[in-house]
């Protein structure tokens, strides 16, 4: 039992061990297939905002094809009514040009807007301020945005901060996210591009500084960039936050409605740098992306381990209780033959055709046969005289069918040929299966 209870105990504990370590397995799996989930559904996120860099790379090739002086509402509206925005942008509420307007140009601007038809539109301004002003001029289409023509956005520190970012670096700049004026409920952000009087963007800061006219700009709704990523399914919820000021991160996307809490604890969360802001993403685990993963259930692993433990712990059982009984067959066996040795009866055995198979001490003295002599030899040819060769086969032919024989007496021969009377007992030896397999005498 201790043996047996010594296996099972082993094997609860390599069962342990396995289950930890398939555990550890799956959990490896697990991270790297949501990592690499995750990782495509940021390159599309990424991809997305990349066709609206190509919108406003187009935008301004229309304008300095003009001139950036030289633009009209007409022109800009032809260029704007050849793009499909639904289509080609979905999610872009426009594309628009801001012109850098300094504070004793603003008489001339208010005058070109006037001969373009747009008498009734003023310069407002979110909060005052000093420097340039940056206004939007054109947006298209204006139908629905006309409302944001005449604002100057550097009179909001989000909106100005990337402008002028934009203008300074020369690359396509975001804002943190804003609420649209176009959309007041809608959160979502601007993505800019510098216009420049040359086609060249200037090679140091100060050109460009002095060389700037303005940014195209497109008014983009968060929720609705992002609603159709491609790589984003039902497998995991994505969250975005900005996080300019790390002690307070501004969420502004999530297509986690619930707030559940990640499966298994499978979270990615990494910040990256897009168009000039920094920006947090978290993908959080569902459900459904275990169930792909079709993994092995660890708890069906474990009853199985748990059942060959106890199978294994009952063969160890049987093997020890069988060796236990061997142990105590060979003891038993060295304790009669040690009395059988030392007994001083004569006490030999034959196989069913009386050849003998044993000859003990008592046997040689008896006989004037040593046991080396006899064993293998027929008893009729060491202790029966010919004229009781009858009388010994009729004995073995009852034992051989199951009977005892009583103690008789009857007559023995001596090596050297003298007879002498003899008590003999004759009993059968039966195998495991209860079959007589020789004779005791």
């Amino acid at each position: 039992m201790w043996i047996a209870l010594a296996v099972f105990l082993l094997g609860i504990l390599v069962s342990a061990v396995s289950l930890a370590y398939f555990k550890y397995q799956q959990n490896v799996r697990k991270q790297e297939k949501f990592e690499a989930l995750a990782g495509k559904v940021v390159e599309s996120a990424g991809a997305k905002l990349r066709i609206y860099q190509r919108g406003l790379r187009g935008t301004r090739g229309a304008i300095l094809v003009v001139g950036a002086d030289d633009i009209t509402l007409a022109a800009f509206r032809n260029y704007s009514a050849s793009r499909d925005l639904t289509t080609e942008y979905p999610g872009a509420h426009g594309f628009g040009f801001i012109r850098r307007v300094k504070p004793a140009e603003e008489a001339a601007f208010l005058r070109r807007l006037a001969a373009e038809g747009r008498t009734e539109l003023r310069i407002r301004q979110l909060s005052p301020h000093d420097g340039d002003r940056l206004v939007i001029q054109y947006i298209e289409p204006e139908a629905k945005s006309r409302e944001a023509v005449g604002l100057d956005i550097a009179s909001e520190v989000n909106r100005r901060e990337a402008a002028w970012e934009a203008i300074r670096t020369g690359n396509p700049i975001l804002t943190r996210p804003v609420m649209l004026v176009l959309s007041p409920r809608k959160l979502g952000f601007l993505f800019m591009l510098p216009v420049y009087r040359q086609v060249q963007t200037p090679v140091t800061e100060a050109g460009r500084l002095q060389a700037a006219v303005g940014v195209v700009y497109a008014p983009l709704a968060i929720d609705e960039v992002l609603a159709n990523i491609d790589a984003l399914s039902d497998e995991l919820s994505l969250t975005l936050s900005d996080v300019h000021d790390t002690a307070r991160p501004v969420q502004f996307f999530s297509t986690d409605k619930t707030g559940q809490a990640a499966v298994d604890g499978i979270v990615f969360r990494q910040s990256y740098e897009v168009y000039g802001q920094k920006w947090l993403v978290e993908c959080r685990a569902l459900p459904p992306f275990i169930a792909k993963l079709n993994l092995l259930d660890l708890r069906y692993v474990a009853g199985a381990m748990l059942v060959l433990s106890l199978l294994l712990s009952s063969v160890a059982y049987l093997v020890a209780l069988n060796l236990k009984r061997w142990r105590e067959e060979q003891t038993m066996q060295a304790r009669m033959a040690a009395i059988v040795s030392s007994a001083n009866d004569a006490i030999v055995s034959a196989d069913l055709d009386g050849k003998v198979t044993s000859w003990n001490a008592a046997a040689e003295k008896m006989s004037g046969f040593a046991a080396e002599q006899a064993l293998g030899r027929k008893l009729n040819e060491l202790l029966v005289p010919p004229d009781h060769f009858e009388e010994e086969r009729a004995i073995r032919e009852r034992v051989v069918r199951g009977e005892t024989t009583s103690c008789f007496i009857t007559k023995a021969q001596r090596r050297n040929g003298e007879r002498f009377d003899i008590s003999v007992t004759v009993v059968p030896i039966r195998d495991e299966k209860g079959a007589v397999c020789s004779c005791a005498y």
